[in-house]
């Protein structure tokens, strides 16, 4: 019966503790979600950084132990830094878990990038995406400079290596091939 197959309440402890660990640590160890958002309380959001990426990675690392079951991960950012958005890049695609993302308000940038990683993804209605390509200031010697430069289109073409695998997975460009695929992008 429906009776019988009902959880039992959970005290007011419980509950608190579980909005504790949701708003400090941005996850919830009981239903394997994580929220991915800056942890930034400045005027200006930062995006994706090194404090979210470390974070994340403690997260990911505390569900995966956890179990082998689903995890869903809330996004809210803007872009950000390409190697720490790639550390969580390589987080949820490398992950033993099935990974479900939602995106909210926008997947920008490095954060457009994240969305790729993810089984399944999912914008929301108002969710806006853009991809564009990196940005680079140099005030350098002309050595450092050209290993920016390059680094910098390295990452670019890893960007569109992205994106045109997972046009490629998604089955939306049957018969066009991930070189053609990549140069559209």
């Amino acid at each position: 019966t429906m009776a019988t197959r009902r959880k039992k309440p959970r005290s007011f402890d419980d509950i608190n503790e579980a909005l504790t660990q949701v708003h400090r640590d941005s996850i919830c160890t009981a239903t394997r979600e994580l929220w991915l958002h800056s942890t930034h309380a400045g005027d200006e959001e930062p995006g994706v950084e090194y404090r979210m990426a470390t974070m994340f990675l403690k997260n990911m690392n505390i569900l995966e132990k956890d179990s082998s079951s689903p995890i869903l991960i809330h996004m809210h950012c803007v872009g950000g830094e390409w190697n720490d958005g790639m550390a969580i890049y390589d987080a949820i695609s490398l992950s033993p878990c099935d990974t479900t993302i939602i995106a909210y308000a926008q997947a920008s940038s490095m954060s457009g990038i994240i969305l790729q990683a993810a089984k399944k993804r999912l914008m929301m209605p108002s969710c806006e995406f853009m991809a564009h390509t990196g940005s680079l200031d140099m005030s350098s010697d002309t050595r450092t400079a050209v290993t920016m430069a390059k680094r910098n289109a390295s990452g670019h073409q890893t960007m569109l290596d992205i994106f045109a695998k997972r046009c490629i997975l998604a089955k939306k460009h049957k018969g066009v091939s991930f070189e053609d695929l990549r140069k559209q992008i």
